[in-house]
């Protein structure tokens, strides 16, 4: 399974800046890992979006994260980053 740059921009609008530098590592890993399903492809690259907030970030965020659901439930998360 390869991922595309058209399918990275789908999930990821805000990486467009990025995603050419990214692009051949996520599939590197995709291959090295087994992620050779769609359902493993989602959360792997949901879990990418997610952590490096659309490909702009290459660092862990410290300090106190506030994540709202969509039900509207705020959520406040402690720095677990030593």
């Amino acid at each position: 399974m390869t991922i595309t740059r058209e399918k990275i921009l789908a999930i990821m609008p805000a990486s467009s800046g990025k995603v050419d530098v990214f692009l051949p590592y996520i599939n590197k890993y995709m291959a090295e890992f087994g992620i050779d399903t769609p359902l493993r492809a989602v959360y792997y690259l949901a879990t990418i979006a997610l952590e490096s907030n659309q490909l702009k970030s290459v660092e862990e965020i410290r300090g106190l994260v506030l994540m709202t659901m969509q039900n509207g439930t705020q959520i406040h998360l402690s720095d677990v980053a030593d």
